[in-house]
């Protein structure tokens, strides 16, 4: 199956990787991939919650469903690994995600990919960060492209940015180096918006 690419890449990084699986109708399977994840090393595992009804796993037969909160209770109780739950939309969401057990709070909305005229992340950032304090991590995607788009997101109060897909453009290019040359210019990138906004720290 799919994840056991990422179960291989990661044994291969030597646990450097993190598994983060689709809520599978299915708990067990869920659990399944989780104790594969751990023999593997990982430093993380977490559930894709807003992939509950997410096309490409349909045009693939997959069965998914939504996660009520007590099923979050168990699978996350399941694995002393820090736990991330990614599809985060919403103050309310957070709310629950903290109930549930999550360590790790992943704000995203698939790219605007699960369903039309959906707020962007870096709208609702600052509001999830006040629903929850400074007791969980928070990572955010979906738009974020240079430094300065990072710098936007941890000012707004995520510990981390997630930029996918031109880091995969950079990888198909270049490979390694291509990634490694990719990171540096977001790292100048951001270096210059702090001097400029007088930010002598992250």
């Amino acid at each position: 199956e799919k994840y056991k690419l990422g179960i291989t890449a990661i044994k291969l990084a030597d646990g450097h990787g993190i598994q983060i699986f689709k809520p599978r109708a299915n708990d067990h399977d869920i659990l399944t991939r989780i104790r594969a994840a751990e023999e593997a090393g990982a430093l993380a595992v977490g559930l894709d919650i807003d992939a509950a009804s997410f096309i490409t796993i349909k045009l693939k037969n997959q069965i998914v469903e939504p996660k009520s909160l007590q099923q979050l209770k168990k699978i996350i109780a399941s694995t002393s690994l820090p736990f991330i739950l990614k599809g985060i939309l919403s103050p309310q969401d957070a709310a629950y995600a903290v109930d549930a057990g999550a360590s790790v709070l992943y704000v995203s909305n698939h790219g605007g990919r699960v369903l039309d005229y959906m707020p962007s992340t870096i709208e609702l950032l600052q509001k999830i960060r006040d629903k929850v304090g400074k007791k969980v991590k928070i990572i955010i995607d979906g738009g974020f492209r240079e430094g300065s788009d990072i710098f936007k997101g941890l000012a707004f109060g995520a510990n981390y940015v997630a930029i996918g897909r031109p880091a995969a453009i950079a990888v198909v290019g270049g490979g390694e180096t291509g990634l490694e040359l990719q990171a540096a210019q977001w790292k100048e990138e951001l270096r210059q918006i702090m001097l400029l906004t007088g930010s002598a720290d992250l």
